[in-house]
């Protein structure tokens, strides 16, 4: 019974819950910046309207996720991280239906937000169809993988502001208000590649640590983080001043020790260090945020004896 319980819940976990957590923040943060025009008080309750347009981003999101997975079948075997399609927990056919079925709720739920349905497609386009079909392949290109990403990241933002403002209030100023926030995601996104290096190659794809290896990898994020905190200061934002100032440090101890190790360790707690400004202003997102985690580490023990999430690196 226990293992019929559990193998529910691996339709569920293709969609990579854990992955949620940096877009949840960049949407969110959308949101933030958004009321910033306004009263950005403190929420501990989301109400009706935030819930159900983060649910269809949710979903919209997680249907890329499942669509990343169906692509990289090969490489996520090589690489031993992603196997719920990959050693057929979920068949392939499956996935790609409920991909599918995903799509279709957040397109015909977004109808009465044209703005947030628009960036929706256009997350469909570079977080989906450029980032993994051929001949597009911008994950394997080193410069157009981190386009891809900022651009992913931009459209997270926009579909946040986008339940607040309609596009008539658009302006470039709103572009200069994201824009450390996506250097930042930028600079996450640069250390992700690393711990997929040998399956990478082994798939021909060029990303920058395949082209450049480890240590180069790591210094153009750690840049890319420097200017993450700059821009913050010019814009006057201690949102992301804070949590960069925080990340900088890391970033900078991971080039120094060139490990995958402390590569992670900058991964994990950048993103904290961000989520934290979020619930700072929606605290009722630390509980999501925690039951997510906490209902993650019961899936992967219980079901494949994984320590994950985790915090903790010194096994990898």
């Amino acid at each position: 019974m226990k293992n019929k319980i559990l193998k529910i819940f691996d339709y569920i976990f293709v969609l990579r819950p854990t992955l949620f957590f940096p877009i949840w923040t960049m949407y969110l943060l959308g949101v933030i910046i958004a009321t910033n025009y306004e009263n950005n008080s403190i929420s501990f309750l989301p109400n009706f309207k935030l819930i159900y347009f983060l649910m269809l981003f949710t979903m919209l999101m997680g249907a890329l996720f499942i669509m990343n997975q169906l692509v990289d079948v090969k490489t996520d075997k090589i690489n031993k991280k992603l196997f719920l399609i990959a050693d057929d927990h979920i068949s392939y056919n499956f996935a790609k239906w409920e991909m599918i079925i995903l799509l279709i709720i957040f397109f015909i739920g977004s109808l009465c937000n044209m703005l947030f349905l628009f960036c929706g497609l256009l997350q469909l386009l570079f977080w989906g169809i450029l980032y993994d079909y051929e001949p597009f392949n911008w994950k394997g290109k080193p410069l157009l993988g981190i386009l891809s990403n900022m651009m992913g990241g931009l459209l997270s933002m926009l579909m946040g502001w986008s339940i607040i403002h309609s596009f008539q209030e658009f302006s470039v100023q709103i572009l200069l208000n994201f824009l450390p926030y996506l250097l930042g995601f930028a600079a996450v996104y640069l250390l992700t590649t690393i711990p997929d290096e040998k399956g990478d190659e082994l798939d021909n794809k060029k990303t920058m640590v395949v082209e450049h290896g480890i240590k180069i990898t790591q210094l153009f994020a750690l840049i890319l983080m420097i200017m993450t905190f700059f821009v913050g200061i010019i814009n006057m934002d201690l949102k992301i001043i804070i949590p960069s100032g925080m990340a900088i440090s890391l970033f900078a101890f991971a080039y120094y020790k060139g490990t995958v190790k402390e590569t992670l360790r900058a991964i994990r707690f950048g993103v904290l260090f961000l989520s934290m400004v979020v619930v700072v202003f929606h605290v009722w997102y630390l509980g999501l945020v925690t039951i997510i985690f906490f209902l993650s580490r019961w899936y992967y023990k219980n079901r494949f004896d994984l320590n994950y999430p985790t915090f903790s690196v010194k096994n990898d």
